[in-house]
């Protein structure tokens, strides 16, 4: 039995997609056979701690000034750090997971310390690549990004095993890093059941069109450029749902554009919009990794619309079957707009089993659980 420290600044009531595949990952690692794990939660949210569960709050201003002034990213303050080494100590951690890439100070911090002890950490993106695309020049920035650079590397440096998303992170890093991470291991999505794929779209019947997002930058842009662009080439009887967290604050810039769009905003369960909707649609241009929103939809079964970004990681291993015919890649409004108009003049199942099947098969729990349990057993 080996004794684990697994490390996150995500909340287990997270829903955010960064959140979502998070809490899989500490799922997965909980599930793992011959491991103990202590869990080490660096938020503000509430949780309920066990002798297996602690939490350390979030890091204030003062704090984060700090942390980076000694040169960790903001999360990792002072009483995080602290508790870590000695949790390490008195635990007798053999090994420690961190859920991100941006703790290398840290990582350095713990194998000088513990010279016998293994690190694992999990790149939810090449951070370094995404901060370089913001356009953002403010003070702040200029100040942390030299921070979150140096930590990023100092974790493909000090880390004993490193797992990126996609094959796209995987040339991301190699070309920043001059290295190769050890294990690629996609969005992990919780268990999506008792679907009913009778439930038919009628030819030329109105098209129920939805888009799930919290508010969120990328998820606003991609927003507005459908409605600027695409909504106006739309000629079928469709109607555009807006679901997410906090969205509803962009009720009334939104449905002003036509009253086919609705902006539900912040829903309990997102379950009863993916079943009752035809066509889900993601103009997300932005971003890095891979989108959860993406694998969410698949995993429901449901045709899809989205762009390159939106599809990243997933279109290369999409079967021939599935791509531009039950789920599509467009990165032009006229072709999002086509395919909307083209969807709502034909029958077919709004729950579609081939794609449901095959996006269990690389994105469920149990698909990701059996390459967890690849990456700590070499470790072991």
């Amino acid at each position: 039995m080996k004794n684990v420290l697994l490390i996150t600044d995500t909340a287990p009531q997270d829903k955010s997609g960064g959140g979502t595949n998070g809490n899989m990952h500490c799922r997965m690692i909980n599930a793992i056979e011959n491991l103990n794990v202590y869990s080490l939660y660096i938020t503000n949210q509430s949780i309920e701690c066990t002798e297996h569960i602690a939490q350390i709050t979030g890091s204030s201003k003062i704090e984060k000034v700090g942390a980076i002034v000694c040169g960790y990213t903001p999360y990792l303050n002072k009483r995080a750090r602290k508790y870590i080494l000695r949790t390490i100590k008195e635990k007798n951690i053999s090994i420690v997971y961190i859920d991100n890439s941006i703790s290398g100070n840290l990582i350095k911090d713990i194998k000088k310390s513990f010279l016998s002890i293994k690190v694992i950490a999990f790149f939810h993106d090449i951070e370094i690549i995404k901060m370089k695309k913001e356009k953002n020049d403010s003070l702040l920035r200029k100040l942390v990004l030299p921070v979150f650079y140096r930590n990023e590397e100092q974790t493909v440096f000090y880390a004993d095993k490193t797992i990126v998303l996609n094959e796209r992170d995987k040339k991301q890093y190699e070309k920043e890093y001059k290295k190769t991470p050890d294990a690629m291991v996609p969005i992990s999505i919780p268990e999506i059941e008792n679907l009913q794929f009778d439930k038919k779209h009628i030819k030329n019947k109105r098209l129920k069109v939805l888009f799930v997002g919290v508010e969120y930058g990328p998820n606003l842009s991609g927003v507005r450029w459908f409605l600027n662009n695409v909504l106006p080439c739309i000629t079928c009887d469709f109607e555009f749902n807006i679901v997410g967290y906090n969205m509803e604050k962009y009720r009334t810039e939104f449905e002003e554009y036509s009253d086919k769009v609705h902006v539900i905003g912040t829903v309990e369960s997102l379950r009863e919009w993916y079943t009752d909707a035809d066509l889900i649609v993601a103009p997300i241009f932005e971003g890095g990794g891979m989108k959860v929103k993406t694998a969410e939809a698949l995993s429901y079964g449901k045709h899809f619309v989205g762009c390159t970004e939106s599809l990243e990681g997933y279109w290369e291993d999409m079967p021939q079957s599935m791509r531009n015919k039950k789920v599509f890649k467009c990165d032009d409004a006229k072709e999002f707009a086509k395919v909307v108009n083209k969807m709502a003049s034909q029958e077919f199942n709004s729950i579609d089993r081939e794609i449901k099947e095959w996006a269990d098969s690389k994105y469920s729990y149990q698909a990701n659980l059996t390459r967890y349990k690849e990456i700590f057993n070499a470790v072991m």
